[in-house]
């Protein structure tokens, strides 16, 4: 994982180890792309609006791009063909805070083994007028398929899309919580288990807690947190935890599920400002962003 610029983590030792590889190709300061094979060896890495390679070789470059989003990309097998990988991208204007969702094919059989972009399956607009740069994504109950959730700027209305075998399904549109208008900058994180999820958003009111089907994608039974928290958010591996950064602090927010969401600081980030992204690791951690010109990776050990 590169949650910044040419700073990541390698998960495939234990404990992880810093990554900081002279050969990568990330010059980002917010969000980016990582996509490693059933191994956990590296097939390839978006740094907006480049896709390069295991090779840190050009793959591709999207069509549409954002210069600067926490949730840039988020890449998943396709449920019909294993050779080929979902690249989800936001696209976000700032200003005028247009809001947009793409879909970009890669097929790793393109280019001897290395990947390429399918033609005509590059920036493939999936949905308009978003909530910028928040959107998540979680496997479907059937263990096979992926939601794709999104926004709509201006409404609270969310919209679930099924990606199956067959592609892209119409979304499943749920009308729950707050109404989200423009600039919409923030996080959409759903729980591990499929049945929660929460919305944070920069420039607007308080964060707020759903509930979420993972089988029918209807979001419902909005919960308003405490204002102010509203910066990167996830769920503990067990899902009864939930962990918000406050707006420019670095402070980190810990919200019980099981206890009347009661509310407990857990830690400030190094560097104050930093809790731009906050993510579950493979190994049960919980790792944030690091702060501008930090030389290590905050982590939430035990976050159970």
């Amino acid at each position: 994982w590169y949650p910044t610029r040419r700073l990541g983590i390698d998960f495939n030792c234990t404990p992880p180890s810093l990554l900081n590889d002279p050969n990568s190709q990330f010059s980002n300061s917010e969000g980016s792309g990582t996509i490693s094979d059933d191994n956990g060896d590296l097939l390839f890495y978006l740094d907006e609006p480049e896709i390069f390679n295991r090779c840190h070789l050009l793959m591709g470059r999207l069509d549409s791009f954002s210069s600067s989003v926490k949730t840039y990309a988020i890449a998943f097998k396709d449920p019909g063909n294993s050779s080929q990988y979902y690249i989800i991208s936001a696209y976000y204007d700032n200003p005028p805070y247009r809001g947009e969702l793409y879909y970009t094919l890669v097929d790793m059989t393109l280019n001897g083994g290395l990947g390429g972009i399918v033609p005509g399956q590059n920036s493939q607009l999936i949905m308009d007028n978003t909530f910028g740069e928040a959107f998540a994504i979680i496997q479907h109950s059937n263990k096979q398929d992926m939601w794709v959730v999104n926004g709509r700027s201006g409404t609270n209305n969310y919209y679930a899309y099924q990606v199956t075998n067959s592609g892209i399904l119409p979304p499943v549109i749920s009308s729950a919580g707050l109404t989200y208008t423009a600039p919409t900058r923030g996080t959409i994180k759903i729980s591990p288990n499929g049945k929660k999820m929460v919305v944070t958003m920069q420039q607007s009111s308080a964060p707020q807690l759903f509930d979420f089907d993972n089988t029918t994608g209807i979001v419902s039974n909005a919960i308003t947190l405490t204002n102010g928290d509203r910066h990167g958010a996830t769920f503990s591996p067990d899902n009864s935890k939930l962990y918000i950064g406050k707006n420019f602090t670095g402070q980190i927010f810990q919200y019980d599920l099981c206890n009347g969401n009661a509310r407990t600081l857990v830690g400030t980030n190094p560097g104050g400002s930093g809790t731009w992204l906050i993510q579950n690791g493979p190994d049960g951690k919980i790792y944030i962003s690091p702060s501008s010109g930090a030389t290590g990776i905050t982590t939430i050990a035990n976050p159970n």
